[in-house]
């Protein structure tokens, strides 16, 4: 009795293994655990058992998770393992099913949640609707890009070892939704975000991840919503004395404006355009006690340069009127549309036009290269 007793146990024990260890069928109870409602669209969750959602995420009960499935706005459907906390492999696929990204990336487990963190990749590649290869990531530094069925790039994220750097997004018709710098991961600077016929949406800056300032946010007519204030700007004080920089895109079109570059009244450079040692190419504005500038949207278009820049500089109370009540400067952050463009009878002056809603029709000079690059 006590040896069959024991045969008996050892195959519940067995069968229990076999169904706790695995196999990829999916669980047919998708329900929230306060009102065991069935839930519409679920995460598909693989495994054998039953599984129940809370805060809009799956828990599984008595079974650990091997895979799940998240399907992404665009349509992209992804598969991650979950092996624990830490990097796991993940697929994703157009609907078409041709690849769409692969490599390994974070999945972190909070109290109520097990999801992937897509801004910390380990390695991966993605790829454009027709299997090409578009961009990728090697040891937590690269760019990822996510794309729509249509081919129109749909997300963009730039990370230096493991930290982020810049942030685009854009809808599937090519209009740009929004962008942000990130300063040391964090975000930090201006952000714009736009609808999808192209009119502003939402108008601010950030400091250290806190917004900062005036925030505007726009109805789709172009009207004003409502305007917010933050505790400003302790964000241009902090950043006082540091160069102003960004990465230039990886364009050929780039070794031609490679130097320093100084106005024509001033010797000393008020651009400085280099590539470091691993080849990124850098525009930055050498540091000064007055302002701090950012970079945003920069491109190249037919030869010249061009990029939107926001100027930032501390509260005063020189500047409190009626129309800045809070000592902001009137032109601090005011977005700047700037365009350079190499003189075709001196390669050595830059062209420059500066645009803005206050000059819409643009302030023009030149600037001389006092130095050619190292």
């Amino acid at each position: 009795m006590g040896t069959l007793a024991g045969i008996v146990i050892l195959a519940g024990l067995a069968g229990f293994g076999v169904w706790y260890r695995g196999g990829s069928e999916p669980s047919n109870a998708y329900v929230y655990a306060d009102t065991w409602e069935p839930v519409s669209n679920p995460p598909r969750v693989y495994y054998r058992g039953i599984e129940c959602k809370t805060a809009g995420t799956p828990i599984v009960l008595l079974k650990r998770y091997y895979a799940f499935v998240i399907t992404r706005d665009t349509g992209v459907t992804c598969t991650y393992s979950y092996n624990g906390e830490g990097y796991n492999d993940f697929r994703c696929f157009y609907e078409t099913g041709t690849i769409a990204a692969r490599g390994v990336c974070m999945v972190k487990k909070n109290p109520d949640q097990i999801l992937p963190d897509e801004t910390d990749v380990k390695e991966a590649q993605f790829y454009n609707p027709k299997g090409e290869m578009v961009s990728s990531i090697q040891s937590r530094t690269g760019v990822e890009t996510w794309s729509c069925a249509n081919g129109q790039k749909n997300w963009e994220l730039v990370l230096r070892d493991g930290v982020r750097q810049r942030l685009s997004a854009w809808y599937c018709n090519g209009q740009l939704q929004k962008q942000r710098v990130y300063v040391d991961g964090v975000r930090d600077g201006a952000f714009v975000s736009y609808y999808p016929d192209g009119g502003k949406e939402t108008e601010g800056s950030y400091y250290q991840g806190e917004r900062s300032g005036r925030w505007v946010r726009y109805n789709e007519d172009g009207g004003i919503k409502r305007v917010e204030r933050y505790p400003a700007s302790v964000w241009g004080a902090s950043r006082l004395g540091k160069p102003s920089e960004a990465e230039l895109p990886d364009d050929p079109a780039v070794s031609a404006f490679l130097g320093d570059w100084s106005s024509e009244e001033d010797s000393a450079a008020s651009f400085r355009i280099f590539k470091r040692s691993d080849g990124t190419a850098i525009i930055q504005v050498p540091a000064n006690d007055t302002w701090w500038h950012v970079f945003e949207n920069i491109r190249f278009e037919n030869g010249k340069l061009l990029f939107d820049e926001y100027s930032y500089t501390p509260p005063s109370d020189d500047y409190k009127s009626i129309v800045t009540p809070f000592g902001e400067h009137p032109f601090s952050g005011v977005p700047c549309e700037t365009i350079m463009e190499l003189d075709k009878d001196n390669p050595d002056v830059i062209m420059v036009t500066v645009k803005s809603t206050h000059v819409p029709e643009g302030i023009k000079g030149t600037l001389q290269r006092i130095k050619q690059a190292d």
